[in-house]
């Protein structure tokens, strides 16, 4: 396939930066999926159409402006249902970087498949030399429908593109059959979801991890909780009478593998009230985290009891954090509500059973990657991605990817 591209439009139209996921050109793939009904019937779910493929694709050099792209060959193979697969690939290669669109907006596109692989290429309109790309495996478009495979063009989010000169073609395929694709292991994963500070005594440890296993706990060399077994993504509980300090030695032996530990200190501060707690944008970390005497933002959500709530006073606060050791529990949820106009530059929830109410996001994204969480009148706009993502990150595994969150 070959075509002439023309870039109209790289990001959005009211000027905002893009969000470096705007891509156009060729692409070649094993599935389309059910078309969309326009309009959208009342009732009517739309089924998503994972697929394996290849594009030649031209995409945002990065986030700062629309003017700059790269020329990458892409390809996504491990897909075996529509719905998608946990650890499917996502590959990315450039091999043309920092084009200016405003010098150069219309590209001569190549994508082609010979019998062992894939080529993407590119050429400026007044030359024949190519600057190319190969990708391995002729195969890995053709496994959810070993018949058929859908060449044509893609113009993704805020792109838009004009294609002139196409051309395809076909001859006769010997392909070289290439080894099954198989989805690289993930490393077992254990997050302590239990904070290091405490103005209470009883407190409550918590673990999960992305496999079937067993936990073991030992608090200052004493054993506490002996191999209590429990399935993946499950929250492993256990409660405690805290020391001055303690150290706990959190050993997770997976079904099948090697043990993993994990060190947890926690420390006992002087006794107060932390199922109350203020925050100010020009809080102290030292202060009382009273209305009168409130704590800036990230010492707030360390302190906070698990049940507690943590109100913010108005005002613009900076891009924060609130991290899985600052977990609430499955029967005392964390909440975090403002007071009057508050602004986040962009918040990142980590952490599992908050109750997030009222505030304002913008710049960066409010992004949930925890689990039972409560997200309620929060108004995102001007953010450089989506303003409100329920994501996970990679390579954890699918029982400790984002699960269980309500917007409302």
């Amino acid at each position: 396939l070959q075509a002439t591209v023309r870039v109209d439009q790289f990001g959005p139209e009211n000027g905002a930066k893009p969000a470096a996921q705007e891509g156009a050109g060729l692409l070649v793939r094993d599935l389309l999926g059910n078309p969309r009904q326009q309009p959208l019937k009342m009732g009517y779910e739309e089924f998503p159409a994972a697929s394996n493929q290849v594009m030649n694709a031209i995409m945002t050099q990065d986030k700062k402006d629309h003017q700059r792209v790269k020329l990458q060959a892409i390809t996504r193979e491990g897909i075996s249902h529509p719905w998608g697969d946990a650890g499917a690939s996502i590959k990315k290669q450039s091999y043309k970087e920092e084009v200016d669109l405003s010098q150069t907006p219309e590209f001569r596109l190549k994508l082609q498949r010979n019998d062992d692989g894939f080529i993407t290429a590119w050429a400026p309109l007044d030359s024949d030399t190519w600057v190319s790309k190969r990708v391995p495996r002729a195969d890995l478009i053709s496994v959810q429908n070993k018949d058929h495979y859908y060449v044509g063009f893609f113009a993704s989010r805020n792109a838009k593109i004009t294609v002139t000169n196409a051309s395809l073609t076909t001859t006769s395929a010997h392909t070289v059959p290439s080894e099954p694709w198989q989805a690289e292991p993930l490393p077992v994963v254990v997050q302590l979801a239990s904070s290091t500070v405490s103005a209470s005594p009883d407190y409550l440890l918590q673990a999960r991890a992305n496999e079937d296993g067993v936990f073991s706990v030992r608090q200052n060399e004493v054993v506490i909780g002996n191999e209590k077994a429990v399935k993946a993504g499950e929250m492993y509980t256990l409660p405690a009478r805290l020391e001055q300090t303690s150290t706990f030695t959190v050993t997770f032996t997976p079904a099948h593998g090697t043990p993993v530990n994990q060190q947890l200190t926690v420390e006992r501060i002087a006794d107060r009230d932390t199922t109350h707690l203020y925050a100010a944008p020009d809080g102290k970390a030292d202060a009382q985290g009273t209305a009168d005497a409130p704590l800036d933002l990230a010492t707030a959500i360390a302190l906070l009891a698990p049940g507690g709530k943590l109100v913010l006073k108005s005002g613009d606060y900076p891009q924060s954090e609130i991290p899985v050791a600052a977990s609430g529990s499955s029967d005392k949820l964390k909440t975090l509500q403002a007071d009057g106009k508050v602004v986040i530059h962009g918040l990142l929830l980590d952490a599992s059973y908050w109750h997030i109410n009222g505030i304002d996001v913008t710049g960066k994204s409010l992004r949930v990657q925890g689990s039972h969480n409560l997200i309620e009148r929060v108004t995102a706009y001007r953010n450089d991605d989506t303003g409100i993502q329920i994501s996970s990150p990679e390579k954890i595994g699918r029982p400790l990817w984002a699960s269980y969150n309500r917007v409302v």
